[in-house]
């Protein structure tokens, strides 16, 4: 059985880029932020190619910011979307 996902490669350092997250307190925001980085071991992967391509040329603001569509500080020619086939078996 074989797995697509999608994820953003770090063009520069052609690293898969990851995320992390902080806590955020306030009325009007999400309770967990979530950022963009190349360097973080948890890799930032998503179900569609859509949704990678949103979030390589859009960032979110830090109170709206969640796992979908992240908070980075990238130009979008700096990343690129690529595809990740996980091959499970059993």
């Amino acid at each position: 059985m074989k797995i697509i996902k999608y994820a953003l490669l770090h063009k520069k350092s052609n690293t898969l880029v990851g995320f992390y997250t902080t806590s955020n307190s306030g009325e009007f925001c999400t309770d967990v932020e979530y950022n963009l980085v190349y360097d973080e071991e948890n890799i930032w992967v998503v179900d569609s190619f859509e949704k990678a391509e949103y979030v390589r040329n859009n960032s979110t603001d830090w109170y709206n910011a969640n796992y979908n569509t992240p908070q980075h500080s990238y130009h979008s020619n700096e990343l690129s979307v690529v595809k990740l086939e996980i091959e499970v078996i059993q």
